[in-house]
């Protein structure tokens, strides 16, 4: 477990005294399209049309996070790009409300969209640049950033955090897989399946959906709870696991793990 994953799920004890088991974060996928192409993301590959969660579903999700107690991180991305979904913010003032911390993942093209979330009540938003470096994109995003030196971090995406994500695309050197902590966390995708964790691109594993089984349920699940416990010890019993490459390098990131930001 990276010091930062280490330092959220202490915070998330914090917030739930005398629950154990608990994961790092939830995180719910509110949409699929980004406007990028980047040659280390499977969307470069594999690009996903634009679906966002239906309003049913996110009211449910609401529900299941209250029905949980769950007062920590919620992450609202995913593979995809948050600022494209109109009215972003309020699914923000949502999380705020139940009073949960939202985490915020973007590549900071829309400036004025990065400063709704914080006016919103975004706990944290995690902006990445991503190359080709251009100044021209830091100098817009960067009054922003100076604006809210505490909620919004800026960082370069360099060769120590990319990875192959899952083996969905060709970057970097093979390593054999050792262990994880991604699994860790809770990862709902738009159709309101519990996928893996956060690197099951398009959620290629199904562990129950969240309009038919609570959090409490999916979670805590015999199963469940033996396959998380084995990845973490170094046993990848999924091809998912067994296809993820340069992870244990990348976990150290923030960017590796977009519900324990």
């Amino acid at each position: 477990m990276s010091f930062h994953q280490f330092k959220m799920t202490a915070f998330n004890v914090i917030r739930h005294p005398g629950r154990f088991g608990l994961p790092t974060g939830i995180g719910m996928e509110t949409s699929t399209a980004c406007n990028r192409r980047c040659v280390y993301c499977p969307q470069s590959i594999e690009p996903m049309k634009q679906q966002i969660v239906s309003k049913e579903l996110w009211e449910m999700f609401l529900f299941r996070l209250r029905e949980f107690k769950w007062h920590g991180v919620v992450s609202v991305t995913s593979y995809n790009e948050f600022s494209l979904i109109p009215n972003s913010d309020q699914y923000i003032r949502d999380l705020r409300e139940l009073g949960t911390l939202p985490i915020i993942f973007s590549n900071g093209d829309r400036p004025q969209i990065v400063e709704s979330w914080v006016k919103a009540g975004a706990k944290r938003i995690l902006i990445t640049e991503h190359p080709p470096f251009k100044q021209e994109w830091v100098d817009a995003i960067l009054p922003v950033v100076e604006r809210y030196p505490r909620v919004i971090r800026l960082r370069r995406l360099d060769q120590s955090v990319l990875h192959s994500h899952a083996g969905r695309v060709t970057y970097g050197e093979p390593k054999p897989f050792t262990r994880c902590d991604s699994q860790k966390a809770i990862s709902v995708g738009v159709k309101g399946n519990v996928g893996l964790c956060c690197l099951d691109y398009g959620v290629k594993h199904n562990f129950g959906n969240i309009m038919e089984k609570s959090f409490q349920q999916i979670w805590f699940e015999q199963e469940y709870v033996k396959l998380r416990k084995d990845i973490s010890d170094g046993i990848p019993r999924t091809d998912l696991c067994k296809g993820c490459f340069g992870l244990a390098q990348a976990a150290t990131s923030e960017a590796a793990n977009p519900v324990a930001a």
